[in-house]
């Protein structure tokens, strides 16, 4: 009878509404900087796997890392674009902070921003830059 009344009672007590945070605030603030900059560390790794070995072919992943190559630009972008705003939404939530970041976090640029031109199209691109900018006077053409 009687753990039939404990139980009860801790059912009608509930939680406290106001948990106490028990974490050591140098200690959370150290993981925040480890995991952004793990995470900037993997972005930039990412960034120069898809330097080395990824193409596109008229702004779509092309070849056979075609998948590898899309999934891994995504990252480098969401990364790029967030990682400040999710390492302070964390300080935020931790209670190291009291002003919260925005409610919504950045917008996360196309991943096929990061497509690499081939050399052809390279090229192209930089006669039509050339051609768009227009000649300063006294210079030859």
């Amino acid at each position: 009878m009687r753990p039939a009344l404990l139980v009860i009672a801790l059912i009608l007590t509930g939680c406290p509404k106001n948990p106490a945070l028990v974490r050591d605030a140098k200690t959370y603030e150290a993981e925040v900087q480890f995991f952004s900059m793990a995470a900037t560390r993997q972005a930039d790794q990412l960034a120069e796997f898809i330097a080395s070995s990824c193409s596109c072919v008229e702004g779509a992943w092309s070849g056979s890392n075609q998948d590898l190559c899309a999934s891994s630009a995504l990252n480098v972008q969401t990364v790029g674009a967030r990682i400040e705003w999710h390492a302070q939404m964390m300080r935020y939530n931790g209670g190291l902070i009291d002003e919260r970041p925005p409610e919504e976090p950045p917008a996360i640029p196309s991943a096929t921003d990061l497509c690499p031109m081939s050399d052809e199209a390279r090229i192209e691109a930089d006669e039509a830059e050339a051609e768009a900018t227009p000649a300063i006077e006294g210079e030859e053409q």
